[in-house]
């Protein structure tokens, strides 16, 4: 018969015989019972002490929780001193820091925060741990707000970023790179901030630890002023100008693609077209106002009455070959902008009426030998024609002029003129008046211009040239006469010519004695 203690929870002593797992008051039974067959030769085993916790083993070895809430179940074994693992022994749980993770009486552990924590199963005074790390991991990221449209070039907008784990628990440290998809339209700085660069739709993105959160930003200009350039014009009546009308939104950035609506205050002063090209109509001041998305701008409009500027008369010099003769003058008014006047008041006169008269439609008619000037005065500005009436009968050939005596040859200094009075070197055996023109041989050395019955020779260089004059009647007939033309070097101040040079010494003069007295 063979007998083994046995550990277990029951009130009674548990020995195992034969196998066989019997109450200690049974073995005592069994023992009085042997006792009493007589076989008192045999003494008793000692008894095997009691099993005792003397190790705590935990599984698994350690954990890695990636997101606050996220768990881990972990197991306890008491084993005795003779290794077996104990049975029905109570365990207590117990973290070192309940902050980064906590333990129920089961073993469940829960991530409360990022970090690390020993989890402790203690039983009969032996114990045994494990470390836990709570790292969050990002596992989604949001970016708020979804703004509005950014109305004006230059707006900004400040874009935040969440990022959180897989329990949707926020990433109190997580950093952001910041991207734009176009930095044209949205620029993004490495804070969130948007700025707004041109019209269009850009996606800003926030990336953090492999995962990344978008949101759509819209630059759309809205028109916040309207400019009408220039801001003060004016234009001859049925003169045009054209106008310039440029947008703006809050920021002052212009807007290229505005259309806008062109209107004037008063179209019986001015008229506008699509273009803004602006007519004036009357005299008179108004307002030119162009429009973009109820928003106008106006620019102030003056209109100016046409006013004669000049007037020409043709043709502008008439030679009539007797008396009685007409001829009908036109005239051509200008304003100020150099356009012709349709049917402007002209009034016509003749500085001497005993030569040639003209009518209120310019008609001029031959009266009596000589010239005169016709006028024709438009406003205060006014237009001339020169008439010339020969000194013959109706019908007789026109003669030529003649020379009278002979042109002196002139000596000029360079750069001085001298002027010479043709009128007394010509005659016209008719009477007729007489113009002149003159040329130069040598314009290198010296030119000639003439006003009236006036030549004026002026030097250019040194040298000699020749000068011809040419008096023509009203019957294109003429006479010519030359005078030759010397021109010397200008003298430098002080009067010395440049050809001029120092006298020399002769000889020597030979000493001399004298006497007192």
């Amino acid at each position: 018969m063979t007998f083994s203690l046995a550990a277990g929870e029951s009130e009674s002593p548990m020995i195992r015989q034969n196998g066989v797992v019997v109450p200690v008051a049974s073995l005592v039974t069994i023992v009085v019972f042997a006792l009493a067959c007589g076989d008192g030769g045999t003494e008793p085993r000692p008894t095997r002490p009691v099993p005792r916790p003397t190790m705590v083993a935990v599984t698994p070895t350690s954990a890695e929780l990636a997101a606050l809430g996220a768990t881990a179940q972990f197991a306890a074994e008491v084993h005795d001193q003779y290794g077996q693992v104990m049975t029905g022994v109570s365990v207590a749980w117990a973290s070192s820091d309940a902050t980064v993770a906590a333990v129920d009486a089961s073993g469940l552990v829960t991530a409360a925060g990022n970090g690390a924590a020993t989890i402790t199963a203690a039983a009969g005074g032996v114990s045994g741990d494990v470390a836990v790390t709570v790292a969050q991991v990002v596992s989604a990221v949001a970016v708020a707000p979804v703004a509005d449209a950014l109305a004006a070039l230059g707006d900004t907008v400040r874009l935040l970023a969440e990022a959180t784990d897989a329990n949707g628990n926020l990433l109190a440290d997580a950093e952001f790179a910041w991207s734009s998809s176009d930095a044209r339209v949205a620029a993004v700085d490495a804070s969130g901030l948007v700025t707004a660069a041109g019209n269009g739709a850009a996606t800003i993105t926030a990336a953090a630890g492999g995962v990344s959160g978008d949101v759509a930003v819209t630059v759309a200009q809205v028109v916040s002023a309207v400019m009408v350039s220039p801001d003060s014009a004016s234009v001859v009546e049925r003169d045009t100008l054209r106008m310039v009308a440029t947008a703006a939104d809050a920021n002052g950035h212009a807007m290229a693609t505005a259309a806008f609506a062109w209107a004037t205050s008063d179209t019986l002063l001015a008229r506008v077209d699509d273009s803004g090209l602006v007519t004036g109509v009357a005299e008179g001041e108004v307002a030119v106002m162009a429009a973009a998305f109820g928003v106008t701008g106006r620019a102030r409009f003056m209109v100016v009455a046409t006013v004669p500027t000049t007037v020409a008369v043709t043709p502008d010099t008439v030679r009539f070959t007797a008396v009685g003769q007409t001829v009908e003058l036109a005239v051509a008014v200008r304003d100020q902008i150099g356009r012709e006047m349709p049917g402007p008041d002209v009034s016509w006169t003749s500085g001497d009426t005993l030569v040639a008269a003209v009518d209120s439609a310019g008609l001029a008619t031959a009266a009596g030998v000589g010239a005169t000037t016709i006028t024709a005065t438009a406003g205060s500005v006014s237009g001339t024609a020169l008439i010339m009436v020969p000194n013959r009968a109706p019908n007789t050939p026109s003669r030529a002029p003649q020379p009278a005596g002979t042109m002196p040859g002139q000596t000029v200094e360079t750069g001085e003129s001298v002027s010479v009075d043709l009128s007394s070197y010509f005659t016209d055996p008719d009477g007729d008046a007489l113009t002149y023109t003159a040329t130069s041989s040598n314009t290198g050395v010296a030119t000639v211009s003439v006003s009236g019955s006036t030549v004026t020779i002026t030097g250019v260089a040194p040298g000699v040239a020749t000068v011809t004059i040419t008096a023509r009647d009203p019957g294109e007939l003429t006479a010519t006469q030359s005078a030759s033309v010397t021109v010397t070097q200008a003298r430098p101040p002080g009067g010395r010519s440049p050809d001029n040079q120092a006298p020399q010494p002769v000889g020597s003069i030979p000493a001399q004695t004298l006497n007192p007295g």
